[in-house]
């Protein structure tokens, strides 16, 4: 029988990556607690500041939960080593470019968690029919858990760049960061979207992929060090100094 903190931290890990605000009912059944179960143990959280209420009674993360949640080194170290590369490879192919961890604490789905993504303005604003496929879709999540060997043949995690077609289309690709001292096994990833040329735009891609997983680590790894120097930043064709 899980204990008290247990249904906390399954109230707290309900929410999408974007903290959209969850209705009492909704936190409930993503948790699997009963009604009245949740409302109790929300109205605590709620008090300490790890989750708050919006003006329609929705439940959203607390400005607590993020305050901890920054204090951690894969919510720093890496997001940082990690965000001027996916930048500039969210400029050179468009797609949605993204970092994510394995989780080695959790199960199922939820042992992957992206830390940290680029994206288009549409996607930033939400609510669009347009929206183009994220770090969270079937692509994304399947193409990490290629790259960290957690598919496939055991043993097989990838060196290089893993690449997966969703049932709609939607290209993932993935490739493991090199390791980084104190962090667990991440990924650089990108989402290209379904289209007559997705698979040439992927094929553009994946070297800038690879070229930024290293950067990234390399990146973070020098953070770790406390050591200043140039930084690697992903061009065109491939890292540069």
């Amino acid at each position: 029988m899980d204990g008290l903190l247990d249904r906390a931290v399954r109230l707290l890990s309900a929410f999408d990556d974007d903290g959209a605000p969850l209705t009492p009912t909704e936190l409930a059944g993503r948790a699997g607690l009963a009604t009245s179960t949740a409302h109790r143990i929300a109205t605590d959280l709620e008090r300490l500041g790890l989750l708050a209420r919006t003006t329609s009674g929705g439940y959203v993360p607390g400005t607590t939960l993020w305050a901890l949640g920054e204090r951690a080194p894969v919510a720093t170290r890496l997001r940082e080593a990690a965000l001027p590369h996916l930048r500039r490879l969210h400029e050179l192919t468009g797609a949605q470019a993204h970092v994510t961890v394995l989780d080695p604490a959790a199960e199922g789905a939820a042992r992957l968690r992206c830390v940290v993504r680029v994206r288009g303005p549409e996607a930033l604003e939400g609510g669009g029919a347009a929206r183009e496929p994220g770090a969270d879709s079937d692509a994304a999540l399947s193409a990490v858990a290629v790259a960290l060997g957690l598919t496939g043949p055991v043993g097989a995690r990838s060196t290089e760049l893993a690449l997966v077609r969703a049932d709609d289309g939607t290209l993932g690709l993935a490739a493991p960061l090199p390791e980084v001292e104190g962090l667990p096994a991440s990924a650089v990833g990108l989402v290209v979207g379904p289209g007559a040329d997705a698979d040439a735009a992927a094929r553009r891609a994946g070297p800038l992929v690879v070229a930024a997983s290293v950067a990234v680590a390399r990146d973070a790894n020098a953070d770790d060090d406390g050591a200043g120097g140039a930084r690697l930043v992903v061009s065109a064709g491939g890292p540069t100094g």
